[in-house]
């Protein structure tokens, strides 16, 4: 914003314009100046802005500029809610269903803000139809991919590809595959052998968002494999449909950075050579509806409460990339252990959902078990950490081997004997 701009911009928040106080509050967050991004915010909503309600839930949620208040942040969406803004049904519908709430208690909310317009809503709403009735999902990832939302058209280049809800069309493929990659989507390579740059959608959808049904969870689960013999060793082929493995990619991309491991004893992220992916590890308000269902069902399997999981952690790897190895639960001899778990409880379970097939290489190694798990999309590796007594086990020991050709991404969800949560 040139600074000629901004004058102009802060005359009209300080003349008392709602919508030009939630652009000044706007300007400030792109400054990360968060406490005046706060007050602006606040003049805003007090002045009838009901995004600036929901704006300010965001902050109060994330902590950002100050520790993060729940309560505050919900008396905030409430307040954005009561005034017809749609991301504050969302939102709270979201808050309720991190808590554990169930589906069918929290789903109206997601279903009404997708009905008001709410494109995240729209997204969530139609993956989550996808398994059941994908028909209808794709119809509703359209209405959220028409409001430029970028994972909605990324996924919908896929299914129109695969013919999945509906007949397959190379041209409807390209023209999403298009509007996706303008919009900076990370699965765009995958769309390249589709060719082409046909014309784009035009911005309407035939499907009438005020009319939108309830989804149904797919409950039926493949069947487990035990590769080693050993029970604690399980694998599961076709757990993440592919528009899972491929959400969980795209709302992973814009957050990853070099991976990192932690001191034993300071317990702060150091560069090692021996891990050499690229990671990142989901804020726990950056896990959607559709995120936090692939948790549920991943949880279920540990038969631990979904609170005791992690975030999910993503990791990408290139070709030479791995992590050679290690274990995965919290030694107790390393100087920050004690107070790792007495807050958070140790990694009893580790669960790693492989979201790409490889050509050659990055398989899970179990050094100590001599046996090898190969990445394929959709699959799904459970193993346990500790022994029926809680002691670390030593032959959990295992290693991410190099890639050799193709690209590795897999999302690892940590299960704590105790409650988590940061």
């Amino acid at each position: 914003m040139s600074d000629q701009a901004f004058e102009q911009l802060l005359d009209q928040a300080q003349g008392g314009s709602p919508a030009a106080q939630y652009d000044l509050a706007q300007h400030y967050i792109d400054q990360q100046e968060f406490g005046r991004a706060r007050r602006w915010f606040g003049r805003a909503a007090r002045n009838g802005h009901a995004r600036a309600w929901s704006q300010l839930g965001l902050l109060e949620l994330r902590g950002l500029g100050l520790s993060p208040d729940a309560a505050e942040a919900r008396r905030h969406f409430e307040s954005a809610a009561a005034a017809g803004d749609p991301e504050g049904r969302y939102q709270l519908a979201l808050m309720a269903f991190r808590r554990g709430t169930p589906p069918e208690e929290v789903f109206p909310d997601l279903l009404e803000a997708a009905r008001s317009g709410h494109p995240g809503a729209q997204r969530e709403l139609g993956v989550l139809h996808l398994a059941t009735d994908p028909e209808t999902g794709r119809g509703i990832l359209s209405l959220a991919a028409h409001q430029d939302d970028r994972i909605a058209q990324s996924l919908l280049a896929r299914l129109w590809a695969d013919g999945v809800g509906g007949p397959a069309d190379s041209r409807m493929a390209r023209a999403w595959a298009t509007r996706a990659a303008a919009n900076g989507s990370y699965c765009r390579k995958r769309f390249e052998p589709l060719g082409g740059d046909d014309q784009a959608p035009d911005g309407t959808s035939d499907l009438d968002a005020a009319t939108l049904p309830m989804p149904a969870l797919e409950s039926t689960l493949p069947p487990p494999q035990h590769p080693t013999g050993d029970e604690r060793v399980t694998v599961w082929d076709h757990m993440l449909a592919a528009w899972e493995c491929e959400y969980l990619m795209e709302a992973a991309a814009p957050l990853l950075r070099p991976s990192h491991t932690v001191h034993p004893e300071t317990g702060e992220p150091v560069h090692n050579e021996m891990r050499t992916s690229f990671g990142c590890s989901f804020h726990p308000t950056d896990e959607d509806f559709v995120i936090l269902n692939i948790k549920r069902r991943l949880a279920a399997q540990t038969h631990l409460p979904v609170e005791h999981a992690e975030p999910f952690a993503l990791l990408r790897y290139e070709p030479g990339q791995e992590y050679k190895s290690h274990w995965d639960f919290i030694d107790p001899r390393s100087g920050e252990a004690g107070r790792e778990l007495e807050r958070f409880g140790q990694r009893q379970v580790t669960i790693f959902s492989y979201l790409t097939d490889v050509a050659e290489g990055g398989e899970t190694e179990f050094v100590r078990r001599e046996v090898k798990v190969a990445p394929r999309q959709g699959r799904v590796l459970m193993f346990q950490n500790t022994l029926p007594d809680g002691r670390p086990d030593e032959e959990s020991l295992h290693a991410s081997l190099p890639v050799t050709s193709g690209e590795k991404w897999i999302a690892t969800l940590w299960m704590r004997d105790k409650v988590y949560a940061r």
